[in-house]
């Protein structure tokens, strides 16, 4: 039993500790890519602002949500059902395969050139 308990604590300080990592960077990759944002929707830093603070919220609530649910109908049902939906919606993406060309190998990239 004690080394059950050993064990389970290592597990909740690596699931803390990767939850609090993935957290921290989505508000980086948001605060990084603000100026995109405000020069694109053609407003002010003050706008950009809000945005951030509204992103981070709906995220907060809908984290509850989305949890409650996953814990009623599982948590496997939830990521299968995400990714099905991701796999169905990523092909209507207006990204180009040509965009991603100066991050991949240049053999796929010699490749996407003569698809498209």
């Amino acid at each position: 039993m004690c080394r059950f308990l050993l064990e389970y604590k290592w597990v909740v300080l690596t699931v803390t500790t990767v939850g609090i990592f993935m957290a921290t960077l989505d508000s980086i990759i948001v605060v990084v890519g603000l100026p995109q944002v405000v020069s694109d929707l053609k407003t002010n830093l003050v706008v950009g602002v809000w945005i951030i603070t509204i992103y981070r919220l709906m995220i907060t609530v809908l984290l509850v949500g989305i949890g409650r649910w996953a814990d009623m109908h599982g948590r496997v049902r939830l990521y299968n059902m995400g990714f099905a939906r991701s796999s169905h919606l990523a092909p209507c993406s207006p990204v180009s395969p040509l965009r991603l060309k100066p991050f991949l190998p240049s053999d796929l990239s010699r490749e996407l050139e003569r698809l498209y």
